[in-house]
């Protein structure tokens, strides 16, 4: 359901257009169905990139999807490891968010920050305040929406005040 109410609203599009498919590539799968698999990972309760061979598994879910296969854990790291796709992705994600709130009733909006932490045993990951090796999200909320609109990973305890404008 999350899946095609996401293409219903034009999510694909709009990721699709921040991530041009090269077009010499016979193979290339596209940016959005990559996106979409992995954020149906995390819905699904995974918690790691690797987690997304449970979906893998579910033929039903590959069918309901379009496809007879879900995108590998390699596939999804290739996508991560592009230097480009993080501002891609800040980009799609300022368009989809700019687009929900021309669309709410609400006229006035409150933006707040909050930190999230997960542990890691990536030699990247530093210890946090509790005490145990983990990365951090700063996540940044539009609370009348209660929408989580931006994300931002730092390792370790970062405190949600560094790198904003205040």
């Amino acid at each position: 359901m999350v899946a095609h109410s996401l293409k219903h609203y034009g999510v694909e599009e709009i990721i699709d257009r921040h991530f041009p498919i090269n077009p010499a590539s016979h193979r290339a799968i596209a940016a959005s169905r990559k996106v979409m698999e992995g954020a149906l990972t995390l819905l699904a309760g995974g918690e790691r990139i690797e987690d997304i061979e449970v979906l893998r598994a579910d033929e039903g879910l590959c069918k309901s999807l379009g496809g007879n296969k879900i995108i590998s854990p390699d596939t999804l790291r290739e996508l991560l490891k592009i230097k480009k796709s993080g501002g891609r992705m800040r980009k799609s994600n300022e368009e989809i968010v700019i687009r929900v709130m021309k669309e709410a009733d609400e006229k006035e909006f409150t933006y707040d920050n909050d930190s999230t932490y997960f542990d890691s045993e990536k030699k990247s990951a530093d210890y946090s305040y509790q005490k145990r090796k983990q990365f951090s999200g700063l996540l940044g909320f539009i609370a009348e929406l209660g929408i989580c609109t931006t994300v931002d990973f730092r390792r370790g305890h970062i405190s949600p005040r560094a790198g904003g404008v205040w």
